[in-house]
């Protein structure tokens, strides 16, 4: 705290020696430690750590508008400087109270050699003084465990400075300027100190030196004009976050029965009649120990000052007389006389202040004591005696802590008892479903909360109201959760399903982070205890695959799921029973990325084996592992049908929908949605077969099943309603059946709205997919301007969502380009078509190179499209050149799957024909 000090005396002295500096800042620095961790008002170190804490909210304030202006305030770096931020806020509030305490250590041991002369000048020391200070503010900083060092610009400005609307900005500079403030509205008392402390230690021994308070003060106030209205928009920043006390702090007027302001007691104390005022108005003060202490320190003072008064008095007329040879000598007299005078008095200004603090706490605690609300208890009625007779020091050992905290305890189980019992409560109220049950069962929930804030509660509430999509909701719940749990495990649990919920909100990198964060835990608690948490660092890193996945990651993700196996794996070798089902998951979540890559042999084998595991787990426990068969059998026809396995594929439809309808017989609330997904996967593969009648009465079947869940929980299943319309307005559209489809297309659009219009992150995608759909039907019918509107809007969403998750969202803004385009096409817009195809082809081109498997197709595709429209404008040489592009991609995809990819082929091989 001495640095600042320091720094300003040397711009003073200038070129003079640095031993003075050092002599100085050494006496200084050696007061300030002496005084440490005493309950006093330490004016320099408040004033220094105050004008240093406002430079930095500066600097931090100067760094988050950048991140503002380029939109990264989502980062961890910017979060974490927001952590910084309210610690700065919050540590200029503390300022405040009168009884703060400094650590011993004011000034790190490193830079202890700063107080050793170099035999320099001392402006030429300044500079390490100045970097000093700035290297503890940043010590300071890192401890609190902020990433500095990620992003340097908080760095920078602290030690380089910053520009502020063209101006340039010095972090010390400002603190100088904060420390004018503080001197001003500090009365002088600062200024004492500093003559007293520093500038008196200088004259007394180097003779030489003749310094001025002043001069410090004009020197300061050099800053403090160049950095004019600093303070005000500190005040502006600390407002952003919270309500602070005054900067100077207003001592409380006494109130009711306590109406005699401090000052006048101070005043009455030193007449030595202020026993029965006191005795009135304070509830025995004036029987305390410590409070006659104080008023006897204070009354001592008083007479020491008076006679270090008469003392400097009598040394001033002795120079004003004494003979020339004898004047040095006097005039030392004289300036031990005015210190002595200088110190007496702080000594008495600061037992006046001690007894100021003392009785206005005293009548704090008064006031506490006869408010109405103060409850009654047994302890209280103890403590109202011993106040009432001064015995203050017996107060604090009836309020026992011990015995205080083990009530507490008692009522907090109270509370959690009444909390559990709502909760369980809720659930029974979910299990009978009564009218207006979702309602009665949240009003539970959080009734649960507001009796106490704990961790079980809130984790109930988080998964009610995520089974129940309810994901904003959720999201708030589990963030209230997170920071109550008990243990790291559960820490990590929350964070799971919080990232879960994000996720379901398409907020990639939130769940991204709060995923990895739990593995971070988790992989932490394998080290030292891998038999229980190894499972989870597997499952962990399953669900992170899993987002990865969504995002079409699928490099990340394919090595998170081989990780996870290789897990379960190893661990299923000293307990293969618990580890085979987590490997049976994996395998299958395995394969289904594997499908989406067009990897289709290694997916089929991944299946095959997660389908052994469950048949045989499933002859033990079928009740447990019937489910997991149904889902693996869906999971591998999907595959089959992007194979062409038609058959194959309907097969294993057929078995996985006879588990799922069994199992419904016994649980349908558990089981009937998972009838009607494999329904409605069933009809999708006998809509590609051209089997409308089977596919129509599936579909209908979904439809009804889900229409009839979403009655009873529209939060939960109008989603589904709205993929079966969608998926029957798709059969109804390849058999011309132009006013069904349009009708359920219509439906499905208005539910999807309707969502979109709560949470526009989950299910505008769907509105664009619907919206498109319904394009095609009317450009079938060749109403081109409603279908052009509709593309227009589903283009739009398309874009919009690509600009935030551009690795999900390009292919199918791809895929609306290349509609679009051929709308414009059938209207003979050739130019706009043109510009549509080729945008469309360069994302595919873009995606191809990350995956080809799965991209390169829809490249030829397009090409293909392109070229039909350059041959129909007679530009031959151009859709040749296109045609033979997409003759190459489809012969090299035909070679390993000729049956997907030859009739492709052909019609290519057509087209290029019939131009030449």
């Amino acid at each position: 705290m001495a640095t600042l000090v320091g720094t300003v005396i040397g711009g003073i002295i200038g070129s003079r020696a640095d031993s003075l500096l050092c002599k100085g800042t050494s006496s200084l620095y050696s007061r300030i430690k002496r005084q440490a961790g005493e309950p006093v008002n330490h004016d320099i170190q408040r004033a220094t750590r105050r004008a240093y804490l406002k430079a930095t909210l500066l600097a931090a304030d100067h760094v988050r508008k950048a991140y503002i202006k380029e939109s990264k305030f989502g980062s961890r770096t910017a979060a974490d400087l927001g952590k910084l931020t309210n610690y700065l806020k919050e540590q200029l509030r503390l300022l405040d109270q009168p009884t703060i305490q400094f650590p011993e250590d004011t000034w790190p041991n490193q830079y202890q050699y700063l107080l050793e002369s170099k035999n320099v000048s001392a402006d030429q020391r300044q500079g390490e003084y100045v970097l000093a200070l700035k290297q503890t503010v940043l010590t300071e900083l890192e401890s609190k465990s902020w990433k500095l060092g990620e992003d340097a610009r908080l760095v920078a400005s602290i030690v380089s400075g910053w520009f502020d609307h063209g101006k340039k900005m010095d972090w010390y500079e400002l603190t100088c300027a904060f420390f004018t403030e503080e001197l001003k509205a500090g009365n002088g008392r600062l200024l004492r100190l500093i003559q007293k402390n520093y500038l008196v230690e200088l004259s007394h021994d180097l003779s030489s030196v003749s310094i001025d308070v002043n001069e410090v003060l004009t020197e300061l106030e050099r800053f403090a004009e160049q950095y004019d209205g600093m303070q005000a928009r500190v005040d502006e920043i600390l407002d952003l976050v919270l309500e602070i006390r005054n900067d100077t702090r207003q001592i409380r007027e006494i109130t009711d029965h306590q109406n005699v302001k401090l000052d006048e007691l101070i005043a009455l104390v030193k007449q030595g009649k202020a026993q029965e005022l006191v005795v009135e108005n304070a509830h025995g003060i004036v029987l305390s120990a410590k409070y006659q202490k104080l008023t006897s320190r204070v009354q001592q003072l008083e007479g020491e000052a008076v006679e270090a008064q008469e003392y400097v008095n009598f040394c001033e007329l002795d120079v004003q007389r004494a003979p020339s040879a004898f004047l040095s000598h006097r005039t030392r007299s004289l300036n031990l006389a005015q210190i002595k005078l200088l110190a007496v008095h702080d000594e008495r200004l600061e037992a006046e202040e001690e007894l100021k603090e003392f009785v206005t706490e005293v009548l704090d605690l008064a006031r506490q004591l006869d408010r109405e609300d103060t409850p009654v208890t047994p302890r209280l009625e103890q403590v109202q005696e011993l106040f009432a007779a001064g015995r203050y020091e017996e107060v604090d050992a009836v309020l026992n802590e011990r015995d205080i905290y083990s009530d507490l305890e008692n009522y907090k189980q109270r509370g959690k008892d009444y909390a559990a019992e709502l909760i369980i409560k809720a659930k029974v109220v979910i299990v009978n479903r009564p009218d207006r049950w979702y309602e009665l069962a949240d009003k539970y929930y959080r009734d649960a909360i507001e009796i106490q804030d704990h961790y079980d509660s809130f984790y109930e509430y988080g998964v009610f109201l995520a089974e129940h999509r309810q994901i904003a909701s959720g999201i708030q719940v589990y963030s209230k959760c997170l920071p109550l749990a008990p243990t790291r495990g559960s820490e990590a649990s929350v964070l799971n399903n919080l990232a879960s919920l994000q996720w379901a909100q398409k907020d990639y990198a939130a769940a991204a982070d709060n995923y990895t964060e739990a593995l971070l835990i988790l992989r932490d608690l394998a080290t030292d205890n891998p038999h229980d948490y190894r499972p989870g660092v597997a499952s962990m890193l399953n669900n992170l695959a899993l987002l990865q996945n969504d995002q079409n990651d699928y490099a990340a993700a394919a090595g998170n799921y081989t990780e996870a196996l290789l897990i379960l794996r190893d661990l299923a070798t000293d307990n293969l029973r618990d580890c085979r089902p987590g490997i049976a998951v994996m395998l299958n979540n395995l394969a289904n990325l594997q499908r989406t890559q067009n990897k289709y042999a290694a997916a089929a084998d991944n299946y095959a084996e997660a389908l052994a595991i469950y048949r045989e787990l499933a002859t033990g426990n079928p009740r447990a592992y019937r489910p997991g068969v149904a889902r693996t059998l869906n999971n591998l026809a999907l595959l089959q049908k992007h194979q062409n396995d038609y058959a194959a594929a309907a097969n294993n439809y057929a078995e996985s929908l006879v588990i799922r309808r069994e199992l419904a017989a016994d649980n349908p609330r558990a089981y009937r949605s998972g009838v009607a997904r494999t329904l409605d996967n069933l009809a999708n593969l006998q809509r590609t077969q051209n089997k409308y009648a089977a596919a129509a009465d599936n579909y209908a079947e979904a439809l009804a099943i889900r229409r009839d869940l979403a009655v009873d929980n529209p939060r939960a299943y109008r989603p589904d309603v709205a993929v079966t319309l969608n998926n029957l307005a798709l059969l109804q559209h390849a058999q011309k059946d132009y006013s069904a489809a349009a009708a359920n297309y219509t439906e499905a659009l208005a539910i999807r709205r309707d969502l979109a219009a709560d949470n526009p992150r989950v299910y505008r995608p769907d509105v664009a997919v619907t919206l498109n759909n319904l394009a095609n039907l009317r450009r079938a019918q060749k109403d081109y301007s409603t279908a052009a509107a509709h593309y227009a809007e589903a283009l739009a969403i398309r874009r919009d969502l690509a600009v935030d998750n551009p690795q999900t969202h390009r292919s199918y803004l791809a895929m609306v380009l290349n509609n679009l385009a051929n709308l414009q096409s059938d209207q003979k817009d050739y130019a706009v078509a043109v510009a549509n195809y080729s945008e469309a082809l360069i994302l595919y081109r873009e995606l191809a190179v990350d995956n080809p498997r799965v991209y390169r197709p829809y490249v030829a595709g397009i090409l293909n499209n392109l070229a039909i429209l350059q041959s129909d404008q007679d530009d031959y040489s151009a859709a040749a050149a296109n045609y033979a592009e997409a003759l190459a991609i489809y012969h090299e995809l035909a070679v390993d799957d000729p049956q997907a990819y030859r009739p492709y082929y052909d019609i290519v091989v057509k087209n290029l024909e019939e131009l030449q």
